[in-house]
């Protein structure tokens, strides 16, 4: 049932009433990837107005009841789309959205369908009048972050040349909290026997100050110093980037013990008391040297990753590494651990031509072999070795074969 209320209004009653306001208030769901459609409508006198539903299913019929005769209302909306600056998660935007009737009969307006969860507070009934305008209130508080947002709301009227306005707003959400560098730390190593290091640090531009509570790292042996920065440092930091940092922390982590040679990635996450980013986790990444050097086309040392590039499944391809090593009397041994996928061949073998007194070569063959399967592959090798410097070695190896 559709309740409406009609009454006209004096031109001192018109003078002293203030323009009333229809509030639609946008509650952000997560990275926008979940769109709850529903159909909410505007309270009218405590009870709540439905649309009545198009019998094929096409599209909600208007609530609202036109006249077959003139006069009729006109709806003109000033603006229909609205963007936010940069918003903080948390953070409230509003936004109103100016409607003015610019008919001969009062204007009706009810609110129809939105594209996230909304909520609509009690509005008045009253019609706008001839020459009159309302304001319709858009608020949006993003929840968590989302690179751009676009939400809308629909408004039906009583005027039979545009029956919907739709009402948008669009905008980028920003983490209240942000790692640098980067959300991967990269090792920092002054030598072989110092200790494994990390440096970074966590800021806000949102926030005037948050706590860091406690840590987690997926290393038993990681040591982890965290210190607020300094208001002096703040300013600095601000006055470089551009940006108002308002509050953060340096970290420093140092991993005790040995740790193996090759690739190191380790995750370590910082509990906060932040409600909408209790936690924070950053990729702990580098490559820890040791005894040996790989060279070769495509390969990144620092990354322990050899990228062959596009393969033809017909053809496929072989590219081959040098690894240098301290030259010693009994030649190395190799054990391939683990080799996924499985059609990847790999071969280590002595370079017998090489005769550096101090050092040995062995070659490394990669082989992606003729008729392969087709797709785009991130190959995981693992090998032990007889040698003590080296009893460990990780690489991994990107391709598309086509």
């Amino acid at each position: 049932m559709v309740v409406r209320f009609y009454y006209s209004l004096s031109p001192r009653d018109v003078a002293l009433k203030p323009l009333p306001v229809l509030i639609l208030v946008l509650v952000g769901t997560a990275f926008g990837a979940v769109a709850l459609v529903s159909m909410w409508s505007a309270p009218v006198n405590n009870q709540q107005a439905d649309a009545a539903s198009d019998p094929a299913g096409r599209r909600p019929l208007n609530p609202l009841e036109i006249s077959e005769q003139g006069p009729y209302p006109r709806a003109v909306l000033r603006e229909s789309l609205h963007r936010f600056a940069g918003m903080q998660i948390g953070a409230t935007g509003s936004h109103s959205f100016a409607v003015r009737n610019d008919g001969d009969a009062p204007l009706l307006l009810q609110a129809g369908k939105v594209t996230c969860k909304c909520t609509f507070p009690t509005v008045s009934a009253d019609p706008v009048l001839p020459g009159e305008s309302v304001e319709i209130l858009l608020t949006w508080q993003p929840e968590s972050a989302e690179a751009q947002f676009h939400q809308s709301a629909e408004i039906w009227t009583n005027d039979p040349e545009n029956e919907q306005l739709t009402l948008q707003i669009a905008g980028s959400v920003a983490w209240l909290i942000y790692p640098l560098p980067s959300a991967v730390w990269q090792l920092r190593r002054v030598s072989e026997d110092s200790p494994v290091r990390f440096d970074g640090s966590i800021i806000s531009t949102g926030l005037d100050e948050f706590q860091v509570i406690d840590y987690k790292c997926s290393v038993d042996a990681a040591e982890v110093e965290i210190e607020p920065i300094s208001p002096t440092e703040l300013a600095e930091r601000s006055a470089k980037t551009g940006a108002k940092i308002k509050s953060g922390y340096n970290i420093k982590v140092a991993i005790a013990g040995p740790v193996p040679i090759g690739r190191f990635q380790e995750r370590l996450t910082f509990v906060t008391d932040i409600e909408h980013v209790p936690e924070m986790t950053v990729l702990l990444s580098g490559n820890i040297p040791g005894p040996y050097f790989i060279l070769g086309n495509g390969w990144n040392g620092d990354l322990m990753k050899l990228n062959l590039g596009n393969v033809k499944a017909s053809q496929g391809k072989t590219v081959t590494l040098s690894m240098f090593m301290p030259r010693q009397d009994e030649p190395m041994q190799v054990e391939v651990k683990e080799k996924s996928p499985a059609f990847l061949q790999l071969v280590i073998e002595p370079d017998e031509s090489f005769k550096a007194p101090t050092k040995e070569r062995y070659l490394i063959k990669l082989t992606v072999p003729p008729g392969s399967p087709a797709g785009s592959e991130i190959a995981m090798i693992r090998l032990e070795t007889n040698r003590e410097s080296i009893p460990e070695l990780e690489l991994s190896v990107e391709m598309v074969v086509k």
